[in-house]
């Protein structure tokens, strides 16, 4: 069975201003590894979103991937808060139409605790002592997003205001290297690209709140087209809850 590997990160866009004027205005202090034309520093705005973002009581992390080999699909939705040093997953995939993968997990601090539906396997259960901290970094491999950063131009367009607050917007329509990207989703072969549309939202503190990106290449003489889409939502309001299944999975395990 093929492990998914799921790589998040977020972005933003808007309107360019007139004059040479920050399109932020003023007033915006850009976090680092930014400036008011774009990233500056795409190692440090990745650096910057993880520490920000581990500073926060709770997130949740969600993170879509499409890709045209064999009409592929994968999700996962990621809980953490670290007021009680909890995290919770969902994994899915389908292929060809048909669901091949749905995991769940959960880990308490100390203990990891996983359940795996597969096509033709029914329901399988494991336990494991690890950090959570390596848990975490499983399910979303941060060094990753400065290799994202790095393959994207991205200018900056201007702000948007979602629930309250002020976003700062990025938008891109080159990239130097598509595979970075879609290597996950299985991509076999890019002839070459078509179109590029790329979105960045990121908050004062350098969380990415939004990230989009999809571009449409020619394959094999065919054109196909292949998205990620990475969010961070519920900040500070995310709950964490034990799953029913955990008391299966800790008796299979004794």
């Amino acid at each position: 069975m093929r492990q998914l590997t799921i790589v998040c990160l977020l972005i933003m866009v808007g309107l360019t201003g007139c004059l040479g004027l920050s399109p932020f205005g003023s007033d915006i202090s850009y976090p680092e590894g930014y400036n008011e034309t774009g990233i500056t520093d795409p190692e440090l705005a990745a650096e910057q979103h993880n520490e920000a973002l581990s500073e926060h009581d709770s997130y949740t992390k969600i993170t879509n991937l499409t890709s045209p080999s064999g009409d592929g699909y994968a999700a996962a939705t990621i809980r953490t808060n670290n007021t009680n040093n909890h995290t919770g997953a969902t994994v899915k995939s389908r292929r060809s139409g048909k669901d091949t993968l749905k995991t769940e997990m959960y880990h308490n601090g100390d203990i990891g605790y996983t359940k795996s539906e597969t096509d033709g396997y029914g329901n399988t259960y494991t336990t494991y002592e690890a950090p959570l901290s390596s848990t975490r970094k499983s399910l979303v491999n941060p060094s990753e997003f400065d290799k994202w950063f790095a393959n994207i131009s991205f200018e900056a367009t201007g702000t948007v205001t979602r629930n309250g607050e002020t976003l700062l917007r990025y938008n891109s329509t080159d990239i130097v290297d598509p595979k970075t990207f879609f290597h996950t989703v299985g991509f076999s072969t890019m002839d070459s690209i078509e179109s590029v549309n790329s979105t960045l939202l990121i908050d004062e503190e350098g969380i990415i709140r939004q990230f989009t990106i999809m571009t449409t290449y020619r394959s094999d003489g065919k054109t196909q087209t292949g998205t990620i889409s990475y969010r961070i939502t519920n900040v500070d309001s995310t709950s964490v809850e034990k799953p029913d299944w955990v008391e299966t999975a800790r008796k299979q395990a004794n």
